[in-house]
């Protein structure tokens, strides 16, 4: 690439705002590989005619054809491995309950393109079903590892929760955030003690 200049940049299959190249894509300056193996330019426009003057970014093809515009930038999920990779290191889990999901769907050869993660009414609910198997299978390592736990009141679940909250959310909780999963340690106190509250939150 040749001349990086604020527009687009293509990562795993999706272009995602910030950076881009008023060059052709490959080295040899003859631009990518497109749908159908059309050449792909990436710029600004006024670029050598690399951009749409239809005033959004667009891909053009080195035959000058429009391709449209880039797709929108979107949050995606966990893949299945990376879901049991999270759960082996928050809960020490010798499982990988992600082997018993609905198989990751593939495009252009990756399993991690946001367009194509979808989540089903079937996968929410095996991951509801695996919190649950999870929680009652790590609950006693969690209270054996938090020294608060024998008192059982509400001041230690908070302090464990902002301990393994911040594993778990990898940033401090906020205030809301802390309130909220303590609300759910009640609920769950008021039904069954402690370690109910607990494992629920």
């Amino acid at each position: 690439m040749r001349k990086c200049s604020a527009a687009w940049l293509t990562l795993t299959g999706l272009m995602v705002p910030g950076l881009a190249c008023t060059a052709n894509l490959n080295a040899e300056g003859g631009g990518g590989q497109g749908p159908n193996g059309a050449g792909i330019s990436v710029g600004t426009p006024g670029a050598g005619g690399s951009m749409a003057a239809s005033g959004g970014s667009s891909l053009v093809g080195g035959n000058g054809a429009v391709l449209g515009p880039p797709p929108p930038t979107v949050i995606r999920r966990l893949t299945n491995t990376e879901y049991d990779n999270t759960v082996h290191d928050l809960l020490g889990t010798k499982t990988s309950p992600g082997a018993a999901f609905l198989v990751d769907e593939k495009r252009l050869g990756f399993d991690n393109i946001a367009a194509v993660q979808t989540t089903s009414p079937v996968r929410a609910e095996q991951y509801m079903l695996s919190a649950e198997k999870l929680g009652t299978e790590a609950i006693a390592a969690l209270l054996s590892s938090t020294p608060c736990a024998a008192a059982g009141d509400a001041a230690c679940a908070g302090q464990l929760i902002r301990d393994f909250g911040q594993k778990a959310y990898r940033h401090p909780l906020s205030d809301a955030e802390s309130a909220r999963l303590l609300g759910v340690f009640q609920v769950g106190s008021a039904n069954g003690g402690f370690k109910r509250g607990v494992e629920l939150a």
